[in-house]
């Protein structure tokens, strides 16, 4: 097996990389998107979606530990950012529909 890599590899590294090979899209412009207006706008749709006197809550990603002394980067659930817009681990949100 570790013969079958190494001659990949260097069949690999024979061929030239240029632009053409890898083509990239263009990244999108966001920043009116992802105003603090965006998020309220999010918690809002979410609040016409849910029946009277009803509560959601959401749980941030925690922190993952690779070894003892290693983490894994930090990466926050997606859902939880598009309703809260926080990039911390260990938070969790509350949203109320009707009287609380």
């Amino acid at each position: 097996m570790i013969l079958g890599l190494a001659s990949i590899m260097s069949v690999q590294a024979q061929k030239p990389l240029d632009e053409s090979t890898f083509k990239l899209a263009h990244l999108p412009v966001i920043d009116e998107e992802l105003s603090p207006a965006f998020f309220l706008k999010n918690r809002e749709r979410l609040r016409d979606t849910m029946p009277d006197s009803s509560m959601i809550v959401l749980f941030s990603a925690s922190q993952k530990q690779r070894s003892n002394d290693i983490d894994y980067p930090f990466h926050q659930d997606p859902d939880f950012f598009y309703f809260t817009r926080h990039k911390r681990s260990e938070c969790h949100g509350h949203h109320f529909q009707g009287e609380a």
